[in-house]
């Protein structure tokens, strides 16, 4: 399979998807009568219903239950093709082999159980704002990207040919944007090839899906979501779309939107605790001219990620004092040195009972990114 294209004289790494079929082939009001649409949807469900399966679990019983369930016919799928799609857009995550529903996943398939679909796919379009190369579902591809940020933001300039389209996934720094759109009507070394699957696959279920749309071989952002996307997108920038380690990635990753926090109700967690820091109170720094020991508010959900929780996340119940060196760590050290803060908020227990669905795994998903643990 061709996986490489050479573009201005650069041999360039096509962005891969996972699976052998796009995961959705109809609108989401029609999930249940169209196969590709209704194996998803059934894959996430089945999920939900165990919250945390080991992987090989899942893939010795999912046909099974899918053919009993909807009747569908037996296929010669591999098992691992029914997640790894959704696993790649980020609706379920993969942690140390075990299977559970992402916090986009989660809503997406409430909205989808009481047919609120307009609210589903809008959770959809921000777990595919969230996606990024390398990725758990993809662990062969090497670039360090966010491959649905770009899409979007491009689309939220102005309408895009098919063939533009096929040369997105060629983009693998930023300097390719600029040399694409500045060369799009000279260049022709893309064929019709089986490795351009955002194309085939991806772009062909945002369409199904009602995402984008087509008109007059050029494609849009359908009405329904154009307002919510180019809100969002048109605070990026092109260059933050690529990174250099994991750490930039996750940090990245939940920059959503730019939102002002409440300096007052910081204020006040910080006077609740007396300037300790959450994580160890005798982490001594320094003396202000306002209290005898400097430390910092940091909302343990970021304010940025709000369009995936109906909760009001600026709230005293989402805010901890951190001293400046645990307020670094808990964004840039490592996962291991991560996990263990966050196991502390886990069992200390006097924050986030403001949102009673939220579970250690989320803030897994948060702050460790796409890697088993």
């Amino acid at each position: 399979m061709k996986k490489q294209v050479k573009l201005n004289n650069e041999i360039k790494e096509i962005w891969q998807m996972p699976g052998n079929a796009r995961a959705f082939d109809s609108n989401l009001a029609n999930w249940n009568m169209n196969k590709m649409s209704r194996r998803s949807i059934a894959t996430l469900k089945y999920i939900k219903q165990h919250v945390s399966i080991k992987k090989q679990d899942f893939e010795d019983n999912i046909k099974d239950t899918i053919f009993q369930q909807y009747n569908d016919k037996p296929n010669n799928s591999t098992p691992s093709h029914f997640y790894r799609p959704l696993e790649f857009v980020g609706l379920i995550r993969n942690i140390n082999g075990y299977l559970s529903l992402s916090i986009s996943g989660k809503h997406f398939l409430y909205d989808i159980e009481n047919n609120n679909y307009i609210s589903a796919l809008k959770h959809y379009i921000i777990s595919l704002l969230q996606t990024y190369y390398p990725n758990n579902a993809t662990p062969k591809v090497k670039l360090k990207l966010f491959p649905f940020r770009i899409i979007f933001k491009l689309l939220s300039e102005k309408p895009l040919s098919k063939k533009y389209f096929k040369y997105i996934p060629l983009i693998n720094k930023y300097d390719d944007i600029i040399y694409i759109k500045n060369h799009i009507d000279h260049l022709n070394i893309i064929q019709e090839h089986k490795a351009n699957k955002l194309y085939n696959w991806s772009i062909s279920s945002l369409c199904k899906l009602g995402i984008i749309t087509q008109s007059n071989n050029l494609f849009y952002i359908h009405e329904n979501y154009k307002a919510f996307i180019t809100s969002i997108v048109e605070e990026m920038k092109y260059d933050e779309m690529f990174f250099g380690d994991e750490s930039s990635a996750i940090y990245i990753k939940n920059q959503i939107r730019h939102v002002k926090r409440n300096q007052s109700l910081i204020k006040s967690v910080i006077d609740k605790y007396h300037n300790k820091c959450y994580f160890n109170e005798n982490h001594i720094t320094f003396p202000t001219k306002n209290c005898d020991n400097y430390v910092e508010g940091h909302h343990i959900i970021p304010l940025s990620l709000r369009d995936s929780f109906q909760d009001n996340l600026d709230c005293e119940d989402n805010i901890i004092p951190l001293c400046p060196n645990c307020h670094r760590a808990i964004h840039y050290a490592e996962n291991h040195y991560k996990k263990n803060l966050l196991n502390i908020i886990a069992l200390k227990k006097d924050k986030l009972q403001f949102m009673s669905d939220l579970n250690i795994d989320d803030l897994y998903e948060i702050y460790l990114g796409n890697y088993n643990i």
